[in-house]
């Protein structure tokens, strides 16, 4: 999948989460791999994607197992 494929899918994860709770956003296994159907790779990226984008907007971000 390409970065600008990730990228929508990181907004729109983004434009769902942000109204529900602004001060934490979680990215499930459940999302990224049965409902965007993404394979090892492609989450990594994304993930990898979603902090860069996060940390320029002053997030921290953290990552659990």
């Amino acid at each position: 999948m390409s970065d600008h494929e990730l990228i929508q899918i990181i907004e729109k994860i983004l434009d769902e989460k942000m109204p529900q709770n602004f001060s934490y956003i979680n990215f499930s296994f459940f999302e990224l791999r049965v409902k965007y159907n993404l394979g090892d790779e492609d989450i990594k990226r994304l993930l990898q994607l979603a902090r860069t984008k996060l940390e320029n907007d002053n997030y921290k971000v953290y990552y659990t197992r």
